[in-house]
């Protein structure tokens, strides 16, 4: 690391207050353009001016303040009528970067991303299971100081952090509540760690299920829609709700936690009936202990032939397309729950769209066939006539870019 940037990351962040640190205040004509160039990637000037409803003088004199600040540059040229041209402008990927942390129960994808969302390095890391949340954040700190001492981009470019984890999240203070998912993030003050290194950047942290709606909002084939819900399965399960085009928290951030909802089921091929947790008998990790069962109650499966360390779920979904008849009985088992709850939320929320993410439902198309057929047996048709119910398109990389999305979105504020 160069003498420069030591003392530079070694400086307190209390000794004086950073000439730059988000979110920035912009005036509302250069808040709504930023947030077109945003939305569209590249606009000319006369085309800012037509989608934000100010005169071709006043976006001209918007743009020449807004590439002289350095947020955005142009990037080329485009044909408007005839021969005459127009310079494109987009956003300026020097502007600054922004770190994006997925935190799972063994890895942490971990992304470096410019001004312009493009990805500068990324990288898949192990962490212990249940490790603590100094030492999972501390990972990441040093992967982004070594990866932006390499690329020679100063600390205080790092504008952002964007953590996206598989539990709910109190937005207030933006710390975990309890779960036995992630023993001890309870009330762990994430921001404050990361910026002891980090002192310039602002940190949102995010439900992974609630950044993965977001990404296929914004970034997935849902662009034009206002209402959907996204359903995560995975080690737990939780929804993301898009209402009004906007994340919806609740009021204290556990909106969609449904892992914890009763479910009337056939917790087994030989059992009868019983009320479940979801989560009990439809995640990830319930998904395996029922195969694992099966296995040693000495079934007929080729599931048998698994590491029993090794299995997981998407091995019991590919087994089930394959035909085995033990582990279709445990898909189905978990898609017939699934879509017992989101019957009710269908019946209250009247979404326009529904998305299935997580493992299972890539690998096993009889997964989505049957939660689709488990909610449109639980709902009226005038409700479902229109609803549309698929496999998350964007499927792992949505929660990505969604928090990619969501970050840069909240970098500006109107200033007063």
């Amino acid at each position: 690391m160069n003498k420069n940037r030591t003392e530079h990351t070694q400086k307190s962040p209390f000794e004086s207050t950073p000439a730059r640190m988000a979110p920035f205040e912009l005036s509302s004509p250069k808040y709504l353009t930023v947030s077109a160039i945003r939305q569209a990637g590249t606009l000319s000037r006369i085309r800012i001016a037509e989608s934000i409803g100010y005169s071709p003088s006043k976006i001209t004199s918007v743009v020449n303040d807004l590439i002289a600040d350095g947020i955005l540059e142009e990037t080329g040229e485009v044909q408007i009528t005839g021969a005459r041209r127009a310079k494109e402008i987009g956003c300026n990927p020097r502007f600054g970067y922004i770190v994006v942390a997925k935190i799972g129960m063994t890895t942490l994808d971990v992304a470096l991303v410019d001004f312009s969302e493009r990805i500068r390095v990324r990288r898949m890391l192990s962490i212990t299971p249940q490790a603590a949340p100094g030492t999972v954040l501390n990972q990441i700190c040093r992967f982004v100081l070594e990866r932006i001492d390499k690329l020679d981009i100063p600390l205080s470019d790092v504008l952002a952090f964007g953590i996206t984890v598989p539990s709910p999240v109190e937005k207030q203070s933006g710390t975990l509540f309890d779960s036995p998912l992630m023993p001890s993030w309870g009330g762990y003050q994430i921001a404050s760690l990361i910026r002891e290194t980090f002192p310039y950047a602002m940190v949102i942290v995010e439900n992974e299920a609630n950044a993965m709606a977001f990404g296929e909002l914004r970034k997935g084939s849902s662009q034009d829609l206002q209402s959907l819900v996204c359903i995560n399965v995975g080690v737990s399960i939780h929804v993301g709700f898009i209402l009004g085009g906007q994340i919806f928290h609740g009021a204290n951030g556990r909106a969609g936690d449904i892992g914890h909802i009763h479910v009337q089921c056939d917790v087994s091929d030989d059992a009868g009936s019983e009320t479940v947790l979801l989560e009990s008998i439809a995640s990830e990790i319930a998904i395996t202990h029922q195969a694992l069962q099966a296995v040693t109650a000495g079934k007929d499966t080729m599931l048998s032939h698994y590491d029993p360390d090794l299995l997981t779920a998407h091995d019991v979904a590919v087994a089930a397309t394959e035909g085995d008849l033990v582990a279709q009985g445990i898909i189905h088992r978990s898609a017939h729950a699934i879509g017992e709850v989101l019957a009710n939320i269908v019946n209250i929320l009247d979404p326009d769209l529904i998305l299935i993410g997580g493992d299972v439902s890539e690998a096993n198309p009889t997964f989505l066939a049957a939660i689709r057929r488990s909610i449109l047996d639980r709902s009226p048709s005038l409700t479902t006539q229109h609803l549309r119910i698929e496999v998350a398109p964007l499927g792992h990389e949505a929660t990505i870019l969604g928090m990619t999305t969501l970050v840069l979105e909240n970098l500006f504020v109107i200033g007063t």
